[in-house]
């Protein structure tokens, strides 16, 4: 996969240091609810920008911090759709400085793993 093939901000030098093949995802299809496990009570919605085993890049309308805990629920597109639920850490800010949504990394501390593998082995399937 080219660096022409992913969304804005990914490369194929951050491919090459991924323990797991990161797959792009289609944004304004890909929902996403986030809770922070210090404040369940309040949700963020966002989408996804793509996903692998052990974590995803998205975007929120408000930046979490390096190291908040989040609790997740994300809607992967595709027939029929695959929901996934996991929980993890947030790893990075991308464009934190940015005018509008920012776009953070986590890494998966638990997932709903059985529905997040068959979902990248169709993603890997259909790219052959």
């Amino acid at each position: 996969m080219t660096a022409a093939q992913h969304p804005r901000g990914f490369d194929e030098a951050s491919t090459n240091r991924r323990r797991a093949t990161r797959w792009p995802l289609d944004a304004p299809y890909t929902t996403l609810r986030v809770r922070r496990e210090s404040d369940p009570d309040t949700e963020f919605d966002g989408h996804a920008y793509d996903i692998s085993i052990g974590g995803m890049r998205f975007e929120l309308d408000m930046a979490l911090p390096v190291g908040e805990h989040v609790n997740l629920e994300l809607l992967l597109p595709g027939e029929p759709v695959t929901a996934v639920q996991g929980s993890g850490t947030v790893v990075r800010q991308h464009d934190h400085e940015e005018v509008g949504p920012v776009r953070m990394a986590v890494n998966f501390t638990q997932v709903d793993r059985r529905a997040l593998e068959a979902y990248l082995a169709s993603r890997a399937r259909d790219s052959r």
